[in-house]
């Protein structure tokens, strides 16, 4: 897997991908980010990198979160490090790991460093809002799911869509980003009625809920035009539909 680089852009990559002699070996391009990385970023790497998509090369997020280390900013680290895990989803990229699994000592640091997603304590590790937040989508986007179009009305929402091969589970996953209530109301289309009959578990992390499942909707219902899964999305909050048991 090359090149597992801190600063993100295509010049490794870019080299990289045009040897001869690293053709046959590379199995992952894989990439770091602790920063928001914009559409036009992300742009110019996919174009880079498409060579080695082309000969079955995977793309991996291989690490990704904040490195915030006041310890009192939680709730932003558990925001931006999920926004960004699904800004490299549907950039593209085929998986993410998040770093770190829990606080502990780093040599490279030289220091304690609390970037984990589990508060090391006495015999005990507590989970932090950033884990719940991963949550929303590691526990919902199952392995070997593929990514759905998604279309959307609203600016301030992000959803991206996922569907098991045979169709028969399927996961929206996005936050609101705006300051006020948002209504949604999801159709899916190409699933065979056993889904569309079925419900989705809605499940919500915000600053004051951990991952908490709110309720269960109707995947269809008779209320044309609005015909699909109909849920808020309170202001600031991160959310999940899914029939993932």
């Amino acid at each position: 897997m090359v090149a597992e680089q801190g600063g993100f852009n295509p010049d490794y990559v870019r080299e990289m991908i045009r040897s001869a002699r690293l053709q046959r070996r590379i199995g992952a391009l894989g990439m770091h980010t602790y920063r928001d990385i914009s559409q036009e970023e992300y742009a110019e790497f996919m174009k880079v990198a498409q060579r080695g998509l082309d000969a079955g090369v995977r793309l991996w997020m291989s690490e990704y979160g904040d490195l915030d280390q006041t310890g009192e900013e939680e709730w932003y680290v558990a925001w931006a490090s999920t926004s960004r895990l699904l800004g490299a989803l549907e950039a593209g990229f085929n998986g993410a790991l998040v770093w770190d699994a829990f606080d502990n000592y780093h040599d490279h640091d030289e220091a304690w460093t609390i970037y984990g997603l589990l508060r090391s304590g006495l015999r005990m590790f507590t989970p932090k809002k950033r884990y719940f937040a991963a949550r929303q989508v590691y526990r919902y986007v199952r392995p070997g799911f593929q990514r759905l179009a998604v279309s959307l009305d609203s600016p301030d929402l992000k959803m991206l869509g996922f569907a098991s091969p045979e169709r028969t589970q399927v996961t929206l996953v996005g936050y609101n980003a705006s300051p006020v209530t948002v209504y949604v109301n999801a159709r899916l289309t190409g699933f065979d009625a056993s889904l569309t009959s079925g419900k989705v578990g809605y499940y919500r992390t915000t600053e004051h809920e951990n991952c908490v499942k709110v309720e269960e909707r109707a995947v269809s219902t008779a209320n044309y035009p609005y015909a699909g899964i109909d849920v808020q999305i309170p202001a600031y909050s991160m959310f999940t539909l899914s029939n993932v048991l």
